[in-house]
């Protein structure tokens, strides 16, 4: 109650400078023990939640440690297919925990080989599918953020004959893996720049009620990236991308010419931004309150938010009513009685800063808020406006399609993923431009102009192009 309640304190501030010290000192122990009898073998570290938030250390750095002055630093980074099929730590889907991945190895410093978790714990395919492994790994090789990874696909009690499936389904993708390999591991990654920042946790301005042990490990994993992905949004976690996205705390940590590229940002970014001066088009901040549906005032479309529960066990409220600038334009509207509260609107300041702020705290909302055609296709918008710039590749309309985007200066190259249950029919991919020719994987495909038409994606199926300037 004391460490992780309210604003930054003492309290926490000597917590985490102990858990430094304590952790750091026993990895050097380590290190010296295993010198003692050959400085030679290599000791890595499996990742953990902690590592990123309340542990005051970072794995890249406890890797370090456990090198010593002979060895290069080891990680194996943590997020596996396994945690979307028991929805563990908050990851209802897959794609959350590829872009836990994805996350932890854009914050990679120093010479450190890392690794994917591509763990389907406890195995064998009744418990965790192969496809889920095997889109898991193609994204990861898409994103190319890491050395490689440490891929489970055989049974840990059974013989290397009970279960081959994993190892089937895995060949049956080699021509994908060397088409990815091709066309998109090494290429700069493009899209909407997420911005998460390591060891928030001791700046944050946290709940006045102690929410718990998991809201508080978990804070590390990223609302921004969910969101967007569940929203068929390509996002990166390098360069500027054609916009940004930073929820909450990571607002604090945002240089002043990141957010004036645009910036899509939530009720707690929205205060941080106004504590470093930046207007936002908020005049008042009224009462909380437990909205039941969102109006979308451009497509006049009711949506119902389904389940509308705070995601912080113990807080029954989620939502803040908020008075406007005349000059923000209302996008989206809560429903609550009779009453039509801003859900979310865009507003720019006289300094020229676009944002486009949604009025509920993205780390205690659950996913219903965001999961949604209507905000797929707002967030895709929004995004010319804030910046000036289109989307790389842009789709909605089909739950749990994952894009990923790779882009140089004469071509584009598209992964999809369709991590649903249903078909993808014939999807139709608006691009940032016109293009001259296009090469397809596992896929057909026809180029017209600034538009792409590729053949139906099949459940948990995989389709790829690339198109040239």
């Amino acid at each position: 109650e004391k460490l992780f309640t309210g604003e930054r304190n003492k309290y926490r501030d000597a917590y985490i400078q102990v858990m430094r010290d304590t952790l750091v000192g026993f990895a050097d122990k380590m290190r010296e023990a295993v010198d003692s009898v050959n400085p030679s073998v290599r000791i890595g570290v499996c990742s953990l939640m902690s590592a990123w938030s309340t542990d005051g250390v970072d794995s890249y750095e406890i890797a370090q440690h456990l090198a010593g002055k002979n060895t290069r630093p080891f990680v194996r980074l943590i997020g596996a297919p396994y945690w979307a099929v028991d929805k563990l730590f908050g990851n209802n889907r897959l794609q959350d925990v590829i872009n836990i991945q994805r996350m932890e190895a854009s914050w990679r410093y120093g010479d450190v080989e890392i690794m994917y978790e591509g763990d389907v714990y406890p195995r064998p395919r009744f418990s965790t599918p192969a496809n889920y492994l095997e889109a898991f790994d193609m994204a990861l090789l898409a994103d190319g953020g890491a050395d490689g990874i440490l891929k489970y696909v055989i049974d840990y009690t059974a013989s290397e004959r009970y279960e081959q499936g994993y190892i089937e389904r895995h060949l049956r993708n080699k021509s994908n893996y060397a088409w990815i390999m091709e066309n998109m591991r090494e290429k700069p990654s493009a899209g909407v720049r997420v911005y998460e920042f390591i060891h928030t946790i001791k700046t944050a301005r946290l709940p006045e009620k102690y929410a718990g042990y998991e809201y508080i490990r978990t804070r590390f994993m990223s609302p921004a990236s969910k969101m967007m992905s569940a929203c068929s949004i390509p996002i990166t976690y390098t360069g500027d991308g054609c916009c940004g996205v930073a929820f909450g705390e990571n607002v604090r940590y945002l240089t002043d010419q990141q957010i004036k590229g645009g910036l899509i940002t939530d009720i707690e970014g929205a205060r941080i931004l106004a504590d470093r001066g930046f207007d936002t088009g908020i005049r008042g901040y009224g009462d909380y309150y437990k909205p039941y549906m969102e109006y979308y005032h451009k497509e006049n479309e009711y949506v119902a938010i389904r389940n509308a529960d705070s995601c912080v066990p113990g807080l029954d409220v989620s939502v803040q009513r908020i008075e406007l600038d005349d000059k923000a334009e209302i996008q989206s509207s809560f429903i609550c009685g009779n009453d039509k509260i801003p859900a979310s609107f865009v507003f720019e300041n006289a300094d020229g800063v676009k944002l486009l702020i949604f009025t509920f705290d993205a780390y205690s909302c659950d996913e219903s808020f965001y999961r949604k055609y209507t905000r797929s296709r707002q967030i895709i918008d929004a995004v010319e406006h804030l910046s000036g710039k289109k989307l790389p590749a842009a789709i909605s309309g089909n739950p749990d399609l994952y894009v990923i985007t790779k882009q140089d200066d004469t071509s584009l190259s598209v992964g999809l993923w369709n991590l649903f249950p249903d078909d993808v029919f014939s999807p139709k991919i608006k691009l940032d431009g016109e293009y001259k020719s296009i090469e397809c994987c596992s896929c057909s495909g026809e180029l017209k102009g600034d538009y792409v038409e590729l053949s139906d994606i099949k459940p948990y199926g995989f389709a790829g192009f690339v198109v040239n300037k």
